[in-house]
């Protein structure tokens, strides 16, 4: 796993909640009743009973698109594409700085799954860090985006990590983003459960506190779709999305009790 490093927390601290949105071109969202038949048909197809369950499901994933994701409390999830997605540049360059997500975002085939994210509300920020292209507040509901983005980083790709990815985890309960604060409160609720990592059988190794960052369900996510965003579907199909996770599974279900915990208390 990765250690933590003084450019690492800086990056955590910028806001932004996850690592730069510059390339996500897809949404993990819940599966709908018919996907998870056509998951568990495929599932139950005839495969050798000595093959392992995670091959059992990349199998399915290949015929459906549909798996189930750590990072989303184990529930069934499905990509849906941004590729169609489109600002609405008039509205963006009205001189106002206020709006709702649907003012300025284009994207059906989203909408019409979650109109709810529709009324997210957006507000552009000029004081923002300059590393910082935008966050999203699942509390609020509320979006910030900085009108001047940074190098590597544009407006829409901002907007869909923060307003569709965060905003679809806000409202589905799928597990959210993470942050430097966030990190510190899981940090020392874990310390509370195990005073000292060393020589404690921990169910995961010891995490620094950027490990605890990157292994929060919303950011493995964010990460994930990064990942796999200019491969084209049939390549998606036969790349199974959790053998391109980028922090071990384990380390999201050791983690997601104690942000379950610092959310609620927050609430």
């Amino acid at each position: 796993m990765a250690r933590t490093t003084p450019e690492m927390i800086e990056r955590v601290g910028r806001g932004v909640g996850s690592l730069p949105a510059s390339n996500q071109l897809a949404t993990f969202v819940p599966a709908t009743d018919s996907d998870k038949a056509l998951f568990y048909d495929a599932l139950s197809a005839p495969i050798r009973e000595d093959v392992p369950v995670e091959d059992r499901n990349a199998y399915a994933y290949g015929r459906t698109g549909v798996f189930p994701a750590p990072f989303a409390n184990d529930q069934l999830v499905r990509e849906i594409s941004d590729a169609g997605a489109r600002l609405r540049d008039d509205v963006l360059q009205s001189g106002e700085n206020r709006f709702l997500l649907s003012d300025i975002l284009d994207h059906p085939e989203l909408f019409d799954l979650y109109p709810e994210l529709g009324d997210i509300t957006v507000v552009m920020d000029e004081t923002l860090p300059p590393q910082t292209g935008g966050a999203f507040s699942a509390i609020e509901r509320a979006m910030v985006l900085n009108p001047n983005q940074p190098a590597g980083m544009s407006m829409l790709k901002t907007i869909l990590h923060e307003g569709a990815g965060h905003g679809v985890q806000a409202l589905t309960g799928m597990p959210s983003g993470s942050n430097e604060p966030t990190a510190r409160g899981v940090s020392s609720m874990i310390l509370e459960d195990y005073p000292v990592f060393k020589n404690v059988d921990l169910p995961v190794d010891p995490m620094s506190l950027y490990d605890i960052y990157l292994s929060s369900g919303g950011e493995a996510a964010a990460r994930l779709l990064e990942r796999r965003s200019d491969m084209p579907e049939e390549e998606l199909r036969r790349n199974y999305p959790l053998d391109m996770l980028d922090v071990s599974p384990e380390s999201i279900e050791f983690l997601r009790p104690y942000y379950e915990r610092l959310n609620r208390s927050r609430r």
